[in-house]
């Protein structure tokens, strides 16, 4: 009976393992064709009972290591072109928000300072943002309407005070 440099007796371990199970997976040590060193190899074995027969197909255990590897590697990168994708997305989407976020927060503080012509950004958008410029533009409309009267208070008043004035 064969077997392999740690003393397993392979075909009868095919054997054994068909008779217990039906089928299985076997380990052994066996050389690569064209080396002389037995390395470690797994077989799937299978019996074939219309004819008495074990089948099986072996694989060495350093190439199944070496696959992995490679799917790691493949993996590593797959995640790392999807992280900079959905980064590249996350940068877009804040940019898209800020941006505009700093354009209203700038004019509201030209509007808090007494510019009532400054113009509103973003009062096109469709979302929260677009709904404040909105806002804001309504609150400028009516500072500035407020400001004309107080303007024009003030100048009627100022006529008034100069009319009692010359008449006094």
């Amino acid at each position: 009976a064969m077997a392999d440099p740690a003393g397993f007796h392979l075909f009868n371990g095919f054997v054994d393992k068909v008779r217990a199970d039906g089928g299985g997976v076997v380990s052994y040590l066996w050389p690569r064709p064209g080396a002389d060193q037995p390395v470690p190899k797994m077989s799937y074995v299978q019996g074939f009972t219309p004819w008495g027969w074990v089948i099986g197909s072996g694989v060495y255990v350093d190439d199944l290591v070496a696959e992995r590897h490679q799917l790691a590697w493949l993996l590593g990168l797959v995640g790392v072109g999807i992280s900079a994708v959905i980064g590249t997305v996350i940068l877009v989407l804040g940019r898209s928000i800020a941006r505009p976020a700093t354009d209203l927060t700038a004019a509201m503080r030209r509007l808090a300072d007494g510019d009532y012509t400054v113009e509103i950004p973003g009062h096109t958008r469709g979302d929260e943002l677009g709904s404040m410029a909105v806002a804001l533009a309504v609150l400028r409309d009516a500072a500035q309407e407020r400001h004309s009267l107080e303007q024009q208070v003030a100048r009627e008043r100022s006529a008034r005070d100069r009319r009692q004035s010359a008449m006094e």
